[in-house]
This record gives structure tokens, C-alpha cells and sequence, in this order.
């Protein structure tokens, strides 16, 4: 199985391994720290082809049989609690990435000590990822910050440019879109509060009801008057607030390709035996059944993903 999985023949690599897990439940038993090595071995093969559901099982029932067999303080339990912090940080989930390794070094600490080199090696585990969840946190706030920025501008522009408002308003109603209107129309609203033009007194209604007729069929014609005949200024074009306004509601993505090499080195943890990863495939197996050993755990997990929708009939 380790040498089709070399071959990023993960597929062939699969059934091996559940052949390999029949063979252990028949000559050691279901509840064997074997078993529970095979499990990690098969959770990193489905982490390789991004299957992070299915390689999280594997690991959590690997997990849970190295407590019950060998306790909760052993070397290989350590091994699992590593194992599962570079699955999180695969996912993205860095804090939970920070709060596996920490459980792996305690560990290492108690049964080898602060000098050994896979307890260092551990500590830098924690610390990148530590790193990587403050990263994360910082551009989470500066795509806050640039999308409450980008807006603040687009009410400025506005403002300093009132036509702009029937202009935008008569844009909207002429495309019918209504996500998009929406966010323009609320953009218009918060840059017209406190805006209001009282009237003089002394003014004929019946005159100020065709002037806002007359402004309301020249904006739908694309045209812009100002009251009282005002020459209209040069304006920026349309399309420089739209992108003012837009830009703001694309916060940066989180980088997510310093990942890509932790999974590679996933099993170069020197406490980590059997858990060889190679390099990633980017088409996930798909298997018709699991491979055994894991009981109803994961036969449920496949029996979900099997379901399919009743088909509606008109």
C-alpha cells in the first residue's frame, strides 16, 4: 500500500490497506496499537487526495484506541495528537492545529524531555502555528477595515457630487438587478441623510411638481439637471465609484499555500513510525466501501454520502 501510494496510486494504495486491516482484525484483534498505526497511515493517504472528512475519522478512532490500549501519556498517543494538528492545519483551522500540537509536546516533554529533538521539533510546530492563526486573524481585519474604508469613499464621492445620486438611482431601475440595486440604493440613502433642500416660501407647487417631474424624466433619459438652472460640473465617471464600491466587498483571501507543504512534511515528525505522506492528488477516490476495522463509524460516514436526492416529478 505504502509503495502504490509512492506512486500517487492512492486507489490501489486504499484497497491494500483494507486488506492489511482485515488481516490484523482477524490475527491480533480489532483493539491493537497495529490497527491503531494502520489507521494513521490510511488517514494520511485520504488527506493526500483532500478527503479531510474521512482522514479526521480514521485519526480520531486511532486516537481513541492508543488512549485505551497504551494510555494517554504514550509516545504514539502523542504521535496521533500531531497527526490530527497537521490534518486541522490542512483545513485552515489553525487554532485548532495550535491546541493538538501543545497535547503532543506536553507529552514529549513528560516521557522525553525538553532536549530530545522531536520535543524541539514539536515546539516549532507550535509556534508556526501560532503564526499562521495570527496571519490569519490580521487580514481577516484588514479586509474589515478596506471594505468599512471603500464605503466611507463612496459616501464622500457622493456626497460632493449630488447628481450622482439620480444618476446611479436611474441606473439601477434601468438594469432591474436586484442585489445589485439594493446596495447601491443603500449606499444613495446613507449619502443623502441630512441632505434635504428646504423650499422657499413663496414658491408655486404645481411649478416644483413638474420641475421634479421634468428631473426625474431626464435622469431615466440619462441626462442631469441641477435646480433653478445651475450648469451641471464635470463628474468623475460612473464606473470609478462603482469600482470605489465594489472594492470593498472582496476582502483578501487567507493564503493558504503554506499548506500544501505541511503536507508533505506531516510525517517527517521523528515520533511519527508509520505515517509516510507523499505528494498530493488532486482527484479524490472515491471507494464503495470502507475499509474495515472502523465499525459503524465510518460505515455511517458512507452511507451518508451514498444517500441521494428523491427526485421531484411536475
Amino acid at each position: 500500500a505504502l509503495f502504490y501510494h509512492g506512486l500517487n496510486q492512492t486507489e490501489l494504495a486504499l484497497r491494500h490497506m483494507s486488506h492489511a486491516l482485515l488481516l490484523l482484525s482477524l490475527s491480533s484483534g480489532p483493539d491493537h496499537p497495529d490497527v491503531a498505526a494502520t489507521f494513521i497511515n490510511v488517514a494520511m493517504m485520504y488527506q493526500d487526495i483532500n478527503n479531510m472528512n474521512t482522514a479526521l475519522r480514521y485519526l480520531q478512532e486511532a486516537l481513541k484506541k492508543n488512549e485505551r490500549l497504551l494510555g494517554e501519556e504514550h509516545i504514539q498517543t502523542a504521535v496521533c495528537y500531531h497527526a490530527l494538528a497537521i490534518a486541522f492545519n490542512c483545513m485552515g483551522a489553525f487554532k485548532l492545529s495550535h491546541q493538538h500540537e501543545k497535547k503532543t509536546y506536553d507529552i514529549l516533554v513528560k516521557q522525553l524531555g525538553e532536549e530530545d529533538s522531536r520535543t524541539r521539533d514539536s515546539q516549532n510546530w507550535m509556534k508556526t502555528f501560532k503564526m499562521r492563526e495570527l496571519q490569519m486573524n490580521a487580514q481577516k481585519q484588514k479586509g474589515q477595515a478596506l471594505n468599512a474604508a471603500s464605503t466611507q469613499k463612496a459616501i464622500d464621492i457622493l456626497k460632493a457630487h449630488p447628481d450622482l445620486i439620480h444618476a446611479f438611482q436611474a441606473a439601477a431601475v434601468a438594469g432591474g438587478s436586484g442585489s445589485s440595486s439594493t446596495s447601491v440604493n443603500k449606499s444613495l440613502n446613507a449619502a443623502r441623510i441630512g441632505e434635504a433642500h428646504p423650499r422657499g416660501r413663496g414658491i408655486d407647487e404645481r411649478a416644483a411638481r413638474a420641475a421634479a417631474e421634468a428631473r426625474k424624466k431626464a435622469a431615466a433619459r440619462g441626462l442631469l439637471i441641477r435646480p433653478h438652472g445651475v450648469p451641471v460640473q464635470s463628474l468623475p465617471p460612473l464606473t470609478q465609484l462603482l469600482n470605489v464600491i465594489n472594492s470593498g466587498m472582496t476582502p483578501d483571501s487567507v493564503n493558504n499555500k503554506e499548506t500544501d507543504g505541511v503536507k508533505k512534511e506531516a510525517n517527517g515528525h521523528p515520533s511519527n513510525g508509520h505515517g509516510d505522506a507523499e505528494e498530493d492528488q488532486s482527484k479524490p477516490v472515491q471507494q464503495d466501501q470502507a475499509p474495515v476495522g472502523l465499525g459503524l463509524g465510518l460505515a455511517a460516514l458512507d452511507a451518508k454520502k451514498q444517500k441521494t436526492k428523491p427526485k421531484v416529478t411536475t
